[in-house]
């Protein structure tokens, strides 16, 4: 079913977060840090997560002149 709920390590959405928009900091010339202290599985919505950090992170790039972007979690 779509969006079912299934453990999924939190780090593992982070890292793929930071492969995703890395390219797109570095070509506007931002630094781009992905900070994750959570170790261990959850149980969840991995793709949601992954679907709602891309976006805000997304956001913060396009709209960010200068500087850099660092998502925590």
């Amino acid at each position: 079913a779509r969006g079912a709920m299934a453990p999924f390590a939190v780090g593992a959405v982070l890292d793929e977060v930071r492969a995703i928009l890395a390219p797109v900091a570095e070509e506007k010339g931002l630094a781009f840090e992905v900070q994750g202290g959570v170790s261990g599985a959850r149980v969840g919505r991995a793709a949601a997560l992954q679907r709602v950090l891309l976006n805000l992170a997304t956001n913060a790039l396009k709209f960010t002149p200068r500087g850099g972007v660092t998502v925590r979690a």
